[in-house]
């Protein structure tokens, strides 16, 4: 390749107008600046997930799958909140935030999508679960009271799941 684009001198002075770099310098990435979470306005840098600028402005956001040193999985839904000029609420844990973004975690519209995210995580899982292993340590139950989804409209049997015989070494509880 490099023969090639010696013998064509153009090209080459084309080439070399090029910038070398096609990404931005680290001092770039991680600026900070403000963004605003129930009308309260908090400074956090640009690598935030929404989730992490509303923990850090003291809001608490329920959740299930987030984890500070796990991958973003975005699965249980229930961290959803409303973020200005957007459609539908948004989960907060897989978005980063941007300059001046205006997010309400107590709006009508949020409540309603985490109480529909929630009556479909307790369509298999009673909230008086008695063969459980949490004990009455679990995070759905807590959630659930907190946020008032006592009930759900699903009347139907529950899933319930047989223990499976994996040989004498292995025991399942399969809830």
């Amino acid at each position: 390749i490099n023969n090639w684009i010696v013998k064509n001198r153009t090209l080459n002075k084309k080439l070399l107008k090029l910038p070398l770099r096609m990404f931005k310098p680290t001092q770039a990435l991680y600026k900070s600046f403000e963004v605003f979470v129930d009308g309260k306005p908090i400074t956090v840098d640009s690598s935030y997930t929404i989730y992490q600028a509303c923990s850090e402005a003291g809001v608490d956001i329920p959740r299930f799958c987030f984890h500070e040193r796990l991958a973003v999985a975005g699965n249980c839904r229930m961290c959803l909140v409303e973020v200005e000029k957007s459609p539908k609420p948004i989960a907060s844990c897989s978005m980063n935030v941007i300059p001046n973004m205006k997010i309400s975690t107590t709006s009508e519209k949020t409540r309603i999508a985490r109480g529909g995210v929630m009556e479909f995580l307790l369509a298999n899982h009673p909230l008086d679960c008695p063969i459980c292993d949490q004990g009455g340590e679990c995070d759905l139950q807590d959630i659930s009271n907190i946020y008032g989804y006592k009930e759900s409209r699903f009347m139907e049997y529950k899933r319930a799941v047989e223990d499976k015989y994996l040989g004498p070494i292995i025991r399942t509880v399969m809830n």
